[in-house]
């Protein structure tokens, strides 16, 4: 329909370089083709979402409740947090190896979108009328949130280095793994005694015998002095948390 017309039009804009032409052309069709799809964005989106669906998550409960009821949405968003601390409890102990690292880093980018997604519904409750114990309920669980959150990032931060760690074959390398695990383990327990400094102590233990590792794991490409440090601030957080959450 537009090319019989092209050469007309050109010849009225005073376009005379054939070179100009193809490429107005070109450009006006396709600015065509967007204006005429335009309409049909809306109605195609919803198409696919009723066919093939959105992208697969954890249902969140809390979603289905009114923030403006403030003391269910409490109830609701607090069992949600406490269900992504288990969530972030088992990741962060199930060290990978080098195979499973893509797994790990879904897992973590599936814990901060639900992350996200609780703050924003805190962030909706806050806005409600609430009186001093509700206030109260509110920043414990942001704590908790953020501290296990934090515990996550920890691990993930050093990640890239236990997996190499928790694949070596070298005897003290073997033994770091399995102390580090331990001290790890002992600090995100069921009922675990949330000492920080009970746990500092203990990392201060590993990171003497990290020292004594240390070549053997300079020779595997392995930074062991910033993992303790890492598995000593996953720890911290996980407590501070821990004592934020069990207040909720």
């Amino acid at each position: 329909m537009l090319l019989p017309l092209w050469p007309s039009l050109l010849a009225a804009l005073g376009w005379n370089d054939p070179l100009l032409g193809l490429v107005a052309f070109h450009s006006t069709f396709n600015l065509l083709g967007v204006f005429l799809f335009l309409p049909w964005l809306a109605p195609l989106e919803r198409g696919l979402v009723r066919w093939v669906g959105r992208r697969a998550r954890d249902p969140d409960p809390f979603e289905d409740v009114d923030p403006k009821a403030v003391e269910p949405a409490l109830l609701v968003v607090e069992q949600s947090v406490a269900r992504l601390g288990e969530t972030i409890r088992r990741r962060c102990l199930d060290w990978p190896d080098r195979g499973a690292l893509p797994a790990f880093y879904r897992d973590y980018e599936a814990i901060t979108d639900r992350e996200m997604r609780i703050t924003a519904y805190l962030n909706r409750v806050g806005q409600q009328p609430l009186d001093a114990g509700q206030t109260a309920r509110l920043q414990r669980v942001r704590q908790c949130l953020s501290e296990w959150v934090y515990a996550c990032k920890a691990i993930k931060d050093v990640v890239d280095d236990l997996a190499p760690l928790h694949d070596s074959r070298a005897p003290a390398l073997v033994a770091l793994d399995a102390a580090l695990h331990r001290g790890l383990a002992a600090a995100l327990a069921h009922g675990a005694a949330l000492d920080e400094t009970a746990h500092g102590r203990a990392m201060a233990q590993l990171t003497r015998q990290a020292y004594q590792a240390v070549e053997a794991a300079r020779a595997e490409g392995i930074s062991v002095l910033n993992l303790v440090r890492e598995i000593d601030a996953c720890g911290r957080h996980w407590i501070r948390g821990a004592r934020a959450g069990s207040s909720i």
